[in-house]
């Protein structure tokens, strides 16, 4: 069976781990990126990790620009790939200014991932800053 993993928010430093323990596993066949790649400047450092990988680019790894809380740009991407587990590695943080936009996005996920029967879904959660993260094992 095909196993193809979107990862949310993970172009950064967790999405490069994720996806280069998971190659190294041979787990996943395809990963699909959806990032907003707000704050250029957290994202630099990570950028020469995913060099490591461009020639998978656009065969295995696909990237996509996208905010959660667009519905139809993201359902787009669930039609155009058969995912089977979602990692959503978005921020979620209560002191968040944006909380309670990111929680439109976040309701969107859920019920994208009801419609396309989406088998494994895990979110990660910060409760306070970048250097510790929490599981939810939440359906």
């Amino acid at each position: 069976m095909v196993k193809n993993v979107m990862i949310l928010g993970g172009y950064n430093w967790f999405g490069y781990e994720i996806i280069n323990l998971l190659l190294n596993e041979n787990s996943f066949c395809n990963f699909i990126i959806v990032d907003t790649f707000q704050n250029q400047l957290w994202k630099d450092p990570v950028k020469h990790k995913f060099e490591k990988y461009r020639y998978l680019f656009d065969e295995n790894i696909f990237l996509y620009s996208v905010d959660i809380k667009d519905k139809y740009k993201l359902e787009n991407i669930y039609k155009t790939h058969t995912i089977t587990h979602i990692i959503n590695n978005i921020k979620y943080n209560l002191n968040d200014l944006y909380m309670m936009e990111k929680i439109e996005g976040f309701n969107n996920i859920q019920k994208l991932n009801i419609k396309y029967n989406i088998s494994s879904f895990i979110c990660l959660y910060r409760n306070i800053t970048h250097n510790s993260f929490a599981l939810n094992h939440y359906t």
